[in-house]
């Protein structure tokens, strides 16, 4: 009676883990999936950020910008004027102690 009793202990385990196998690998094989797409998604917003650094030092070199200045209008000066007298950096005074 108690082997009757093992044996079907034994087989509900061993189809309850048998159920649990098949759960676990349908969670595994959707969970693959979804990481697979979200590292498509990752390399493609790598990409864009590399072309997006490449325009903006495009557009933030001395040429491009030197050429948008001239299309707006500005002008190389030839002369400059201050508002304020330049001030000495330091006064040349004899040192006594």
């Amino acid at each position: 009676m108690k082997n009757n009793y093992f044996t079907k202990a034994l087989l509900l385990t061993f189809f309850l883990l048998m159920v649990v196998q098949v759960i676990v690998s349908n969670r595994l094989s959707t969970a693959g999936a979804k990481i697979a797409t979200i590292e498509e998604e990752i390399k493609k917003i790598e990409e864009e950020n590399e072309l997006l650094q490449k325009e903006i030092a495009s557009a933030s070199s001395l040429l491009t910008l030197q050429e948008r200045a001239r299309l707006l209008g500005f002008i190389k000066t030839t002369s400059t004027f201050n508002l304020f007298e330049e001030l000495p950096v330091a006064s040349r005074r004899e040192f006594t102690p």
